[in-house]
């Protein structure tokens, strides 16, 4: 029996050591240095000469724009209290609903993905029902004022998001939703 506990709670570290290694690597960048690699593998002759090496394709500019000087972009188990009206950020056009769902191309950055998504999603959990209960007992949705005054009683915070995205309340649909700012990041694919 004192096997099984001792192998959970080294599959527990084990599962945690791997996330922080994951956004480790995401915050400051994991990648081994190809050209000494190349070189390495070209002197032992597994790869051809320089002449009949393919032009070299220019990696895109990252869309983030670099931290100011003291500004600390980090997430990680760091909170937040602020949330926007919904109604009002929505009508200024830098705004625009986003999903809150996993997104990616590598390994990577879909683990990163999936950490800041189901934690901002499991954050707004208490709200949501409070909003709900909210709408059982008055027969409406709680205004923006109210949602608010709700999180400063309570005490509430969510989950931090990246700096170009924040928390809206929606009155209409009694929700809490996601908001980027496009002016600090546009939307993937253009739109």
């Amino acid at each position: 029996m004192r096997i099984g506990r001792e192998f959970t709670r080294v599959g527990r570290w084990a599962g945690a050591g791997c996330i922080a290694l994951a956004v480790a690597c995401a915050a400051i960048g994991c990648s081994p240095d190809v050209d000494s690699l190349v070189e390495r593998e070209r002197a032992k002759g597994n790869l051809a000469p320089e002449a009949d090496k393919p032009a070299e394709v220019q990696p895109e500019p990252a869309a983030e724009q670099p931290p100011a000087e003291g500004e600390d972009r980090s997430i990680i188990n760091k909170e937040t209290d602020e949330v926007l009206d919904a109604k009002v950020a929505l009508a200024k056009p830098n705004f625009v609903i986003v999903e809150n769902k996993v997104q990616g191309n590598d390994p990577l950055t879909v683990s990163v993905s999936a950490y800041i998504s189901k934690r901002a999603e499991a954050s707004t959990f208490g709200m949501q029902r409070a909003v709900q209960l909210h709408k059982a007992q008055y027969e409406q949705n709680p205004t923006y004022d109210e949602f608010m005054k709700m999180m400063r009683e309570n005490q509430v915070s969510f989950a931090k998001l990246p700096y170009y995205q924040t928390y809206a309340y929606d009155q209409e649909k009694g929700g809490i939703i996601i908001l980027q700012d496009t002016d600090k990041k546009p939307l993937e694919g253009g739109a």
